[in-house]
């Protein structure tokens, strides 16, 4: 996976359709969760790694909860584009454990994403526990290019 090269932005999605989301501003690290945001809403965060698929299969610890949540939807940003071809050959499993697929069973990359185009992907289980770290593993797309960041949003348990 690419180094963090991009800081991760942190919004806070409305209890109310007129009231504006709350953006808590630009972190390093997956560790945001803390007592004073109990009664925020759901949190939307875009991991700062860019994985590129063409690279050889790789795991990274991206984020830890330091309080129980649950994730009620995750997917892929699309930074760079995906061909009409080869995408599907790679997947994403995430896990909260090395290669596991507690939170998403392994799935294709989608083909003919555009960039800023977004992929959700299934939620196999969106508990984790307080101490729990996500696992993001990438199996390698080797015949095609593409760059995503993996997108979360979550809400306090």
């Amino acid at each position: 996976m690419a180094e963090n090269t991009n800081l991760a932005r942190v919004v806070v999605a409305p209890k109310s359709s007129r009231d504006e989301p709350i953006l808590l501003g630009d972190i390093v690290s997956g560790s945001i969760i803390n007592s004073r945001l109990a009664n925020a809403g759901s949190i939307i965060i875009l991991l700062p790694t860019q994985v590129d698929i063409s690279v050889s299969d790789s795991e990274v610890v991206e984020f830890h909860a330091v309080a129980a949540l649950t994730i009620t939807e995750i997917g892929l940003i699309w930074q760079e584009a995906t061909p009409a071809s080869g995408a599907a050959e790679g997947d994403i499993t995430i896990g909260t454990a090395s290669g596991g697929g507690q939170i998403v069973a392994a799935e294709a990359y989608a083909i003919s994403q555009s960039v800023g185009d977004y992929q959700a992907l299934t939620i196999a289980s969106g508990a984790m526990a307080a101490g729990d770290s996500m696992f993001i593993s990438h199996d390698q797309a080797a015949s095609a290019a593409g760059l995503y960041q993996v997108l979360i949003k979550y809400d306090l348990d």
